[in-house]
């Protein structure tokens, strides 16, 4: 009996299903995973892959065997999945999905491909026939096979695909950086060679972000707009003035914002891309607008106030569509930061072939443009190094060359 992932399931129930699961015997486990992985994936066949249950090692100790996800499961559902399995406390395990990213479109295909070859999702068959090497030569296959189709085109999309999956099972085994493995940073360099980073859009081409502004300033005050119009506002003015990743403002928490009595707003990010795990990054701050109509700090707190009692999840931003009756965190398809972002950009008739995500070009470039220092922009955009900045984000009408290759934190 295989048991159904979707539904949760106590740590009480958990342990009911101890002794379902097939022993696999009469070899080293690792090697048992790699002959079903080979012998399934040849023939195109699924791997036998037991319910949730108790294995038997062959020095006779038992093992907790992962259930297998659905197909049509989520990353965030699988990895909970997998923890409950493993059976840490239902505490631990909620507090653990919390600070997981979503990763919508890089895990699915990733799953697809182990249950259609015959691989274990998680590498292996259950938490103590972990092996670290098995794990990175599996995601390297993965990653040089998603490489040659039309899906991945430049190395930062593949390098996505990898710091999902690597997220997943490092969350799952608390094992050391599988980036950091021979196998998987090899495929990645000999792509990079093939397939290197290019800046998105010319050396010439932005936008004015100074647009957005001039827009909130023409529509009501925050007390007479919808909580959409108010989160639109308020995510939108927040971007413009500290330009950071679509993806980073989905992670900041609630409880990190502070509202100074001089009117600055400060907050910190919660496992961002440079941060690469689930841990409070530095405290930025911004400083109050002149005009209060327009102030990030100001209709921020409004936003907060407003939406206290959603089911936010520690999260700024709620999403305007109700799932299951509830109106969670903005991260579902379609109801993004990026979406909002766009939504705002057109009704300033933003050129569409700039993304939402180009507020952080625009943004940070205009600041160079008002007298920034570049160390300050570095600083609060997060960037390591003012090459990265300069090469893929700067169009600011100073073109600078020469400057700091990186900043002190």
């Amino acid at each position: 009996m295989v048991l159904p992932s979707g539904g949760p399931h106590s740590k009480a129930s958990r342990k009911a299903h101890k002794g379902a699961g097939n022993s696999h015997l009469g070899g080293p486990s690792v090697a048992q995973q790699a002959l079903v992985a080979r012998a399934a994936g040849s023939s195109n066949r699924p791997a036998d892959h037991s319910p949730a249950g108790l294995s038997v090692s062959q020095d006779g100790r038992a093992q907790q065997v992962f259930r297998v996800p659905a197909p049509e499961s989520r990353f965030v559902e699988d990895i909970r999945l997998a923890l409950e399995d493993i059976e840490l406390s239902d505490a631990q395990i909620e507090w653990t999905v919390k600070g997981l990213p979503q990763y919508r479109s890089l895990w699915e295909p990733y799953k697809q491909w182990c249950l259609q070859n015959g691989r274990f999702v998680f590498t292996c068959a259950s938490f103590e026939s972990f092996h670290f090497d098995f794990a990175s030569a599996q995601v390297a296959e993965f990653l040089s096979l998603r490489a040659l189709t039309d899906h991945v085109k430049v190395v930062s999309t593949l390098g996505n695909y990898r710091s999902c999956i690597c997220s997943a099972l490092e969350t799952i085994f608390s094992c050391k950086p599988l980036a950091d493995s021979k196998r998987i940073s090899q495929v990645m360099k000999g792509f990079g060679k093939e397939h290197p980073a290019q800046p998105r859009w010319a050396e010439d081409e932005t936008w004015d972000p100074g647009e957005i502004v001039k827009y909130w300033a023409g529509q009501p005050d925050n007390d007479q707009l919808s909580d959409r119009e108010l989160g639109l506002k308020s995510w939108s003015l927040f971007a413009v003035a500290c330009w950071p990743r679509c993806s980073d403002g989905a992670r900041v928490p609630r409880d990190t914002i502070v509202f100074t009595p001089t009117g600055e707003v400060l907050w910190r990010y919660l496992g961002t891309k440079s941060l690469r795990l689930p841990v409070l990054g530095p405290q930025l701050g911004i400083a109050a607008a002149v005009v209060q109509k327009v102030c990030v700090a100001h209709t921020l707190k409004a936003y907060l106030t407003r939406t206290d009692q959603c089911a936010h999840q520690n999260r700024v931003w709620c999403s305007t569509v109700a799932r299951n009756g509830v109106k969670g965190p903005l991260s579902h398809k379609g109801d993004t930061h990026r979406t909002w972002m766009r939504e705002v950009m057109t009704r300033c008739n933003i050129d569409p072939k700039f993304t939402g995500g180009s507020v952080r070009q625009a943004a940070s470039s205009r600041a160079i443009d008002d007298g920034w220092e570049p160390a300050a922009v570095l600083r609060l955009g997060q960037w390591k190094s003012f090459a990265m900045w300069n090469r893929f984000y700067n169009r600011s009408r100073i073109q600078m060359s020469a400057a700091p290759t990186a900043v002190a934190r």
